[in-house]
């Protein structure tokens, strides 16, 4: 069992016991032990076999007697009872928004709610007043957030599906012979933030399809099959989505590979482009053209090759056409990176453990940004810590000469729009990241005017995960958009595109208009542990999105030229 398998497991335990209403420091044990593995960059089974687990500060005897279990035997007895002893459809509660784990034991064990269903009759019951802690506005906000989750179900973060896709295309491929194949299409393959269907195309002669057919509609991981036809398989998986198997033959690939991948008006317009240039698409063959992949087709319709990502919009095809489609940003560009936290506030790393994560990754700089005060739920740093932390950075920067630390704060906008320390403190950072993290409710001018001051901040930086969005389950907070924009514009002040898969905040479709204005983002991972330095290849997939160049992207700049930006920053 890999590292990955085995943290959604011990995190997947501290959950369990929460429900039950176990002591809190056991459940924190599986907890912390989980956010510990998640950090550790080595070999996890070679860590095991040598008998060392205990050695990771945070795991003791008992907890590395089970990580060991999992890694060896990829099983844990403990683990199954507790799955047996609490029904599966309780944890389906924690996909509601802002319900906890004791708060879902609390109505499990004093109701016997056991399911998004039996808790959302319950509400409109007005049963969960009857709770500590429940409240007539809590049972109203739980109603919605249930409404929120019916409306969304079947739709998946890019993040969590990928890896079921490209499973489920392994076991398509595992089934195939010599000559054929199987690509991934659709959504997936335009690196959708949020994901409905996944797609693919299984090239294999006519005489096998039938076969093809029988064999794949029996895959184990199918749930259900929705549709067969001689040419398409639609079936809904186990894992909660729906998945359409496309059968071609070898000649009509290109075509449909193009036609597979673009969004349903994205195609119709390529059509009409082919045709235009003399090759009429019928089915998934062009007259004319004998193309052997996309590109070549591209070229027949008198086109610029449109990357995977950009083929939401026909819009894209007339900048094809002029061949004025840019190169876009590759993770390859990405220099340095930062919003990055670290054990000073509620990161899991220390400042030497993101210096060698960096090292990996091969930047040559790292922007430390740790909560400010007023977070006191994320440990926010108070003045004297923050200074004690650049004292290090500066310590540490001595001693480093391939990687530099840049000396940051993530500061919470606080309600009149100031920031959270004096300007005595803020004028000795390298650089500032404002950011909302409360008062959500705000009214729309509230909001608007609140943002505006920070923004005219002369210490402010970078405006953080600008909308407060979390995707699929919390919409962003109402402020005027194109009077924030103007006002970074005015205040030479970057927007984030916070690359953390559940935010990817700002949304890529602002794009073309930070471009009109000249606004520059960053691509941050708002990392928390080392492993989310992981994250900047979803940011980067959302700035190809957004036709983001690397120009467009400050921390692809070299750190001479970063530091003649951060003076005008200053």
């Amino acid at each position: 069992m890999d590292k990955q398998e085995i943290v959604h497991i011990l995190n997947e335990i501290g959950t369990l016991l929460e429900i039950k209403g176990e002591n809190p420091f056991k459940t924190n044990a599986y907890f912390q032990g989980a956010r510990v593995l998640e950090a550790y960059d080595g070999d996890l089974k070679a860590l095991v076999e040598e008998g060392k687990i205990t050695s990771l500060k945070g795991i003791g005897k008992a907890l590395g007697e089970k990580i060991t279990s999992l890694v060896m035997t990829g099983s844990l007895p403990y683990y199954d009872r507790l799955l047996e002893e609490v029904p599966k459809s309780v944890l389906e509660m924690k996909k509601i928004p802002g319900l906890g784990s004791k708060r879902i034991g609390l109505l499990y064990r004093e109701l016997g709610i056991a399911s998004v269903g039996e808790l959302e009759y319950a509400a409109k019951e007005n049963r969960l007043l009857e709770l500590e802690g429940f409240g007539e506005k809590t049972q109203q906000r739980i109603i919605k957030k249930i409404e929120v989750l019916k409306k969304n179900r079947g739709k998946f973060l890019y993040w969590e599906i990928i890896d079921d896709c490209y499973f489920l295309l392994k076991q398509i491929e595992e089934r195939l012979i010599k000559g054929e194949r199987a690509t991934v299409t659709g959504e997936i393959r335009r690196k959708n933030e949020i994901i409905q269907k996944l797609s693919y195309l299984v090239v294999c002669e006519e005489k096998r399809r039938r076969v093809l057919l029988e064999k794949l509609s029996q895959l184990k991981e199918i749930e259900k099959v929705l549709t067969k036809t001689e040419r398409s398989l639609t079936v809904f998986l186990k894992v909660g989505i729906e998945a359409e198997m496309i059968f071609v033959l070898p000649e009509e690939y290109p075509v449909a590979e193009t036609i597979h991948t673009g969004s349903r008006i994205y195609a119709e317009e390529w059509k009409n482009k082919m045709e235009q240039a003399g090759h009429r698409v019928m089915g998934y063959l062009a007259e004319g053209s004998s193309a052997l992949g996309e590109k070549e087709l591209y070229q027949a319709a008198h086109l610029q090759y449109v990357e995977p990502e950009l083929r939401e919009d026909k819009k894209i095809l007339d900048l094809a056409e002029k061949n004025q489609i840019p190169k876009l940003i590759e993770e390859k560009d990405l220099l340095g990176i930062f919003h990055v936290h670290s054990v000073y506030s509620d990161g899991s790393n220390t400042l030497e453990e993101i210096i060698a994560m960096g090292r990996r990754f091969g930047y040559s700089y790292i922007g430390i940004s740790d909560h400010s005060q007023s977070a006191f739920y994320a440990n926010g740093l108070k003045p004297g810590r923050l200074k004690r932390q650049m004292e290090e950075i500066d310590r540490l920067n001595e001693k480093n000469s391939d990687i530099v630390l840049l000396k940051g704060v993530e500061s919470d906008i606080l309600r009149d729009g100031s920031l959270d320390y004096e300007d005595s403190l803020l004028e000795q950072l390298d650089f500032v990241v404002v950011s909302i993290h409360n008062l959500f409710r705000l009214s729309y001018e509230e909001q608007t005017a609140r943002l505006l001051e920070a923004l005219r901040n002369p210490y402010t930086t970078m405006l953080g995960h600008m909308t407060g969005r979390l995707l699929l389950s919390r919409d962003g907070y109402d402020f005027d958009q194109e009077k924030i924009f103007l006002a970074a514009k005015e205040n030479n002040v970057v927007i984030e595109l916070n690359a953390n898969p559940q935010r990817l905040d700002a949304d890529w479709r602002y794009f073309e208009r930070f471009r009109e204005l000249g606004i520059r983002i960053s691509i941050n991972p708002d990392a928390h542990s080392a492993s989310c330095f992981y994250n900047t290849a979803y940011g980067v997939n959302m700035a190809r999105k957004g036709m983001m160049t690397k120009q467009d992207v400050v921390n692809t700049y070299p750190e001479a030229q970063l530091k003649e930006v951060m003076k005008r920053w200053k």
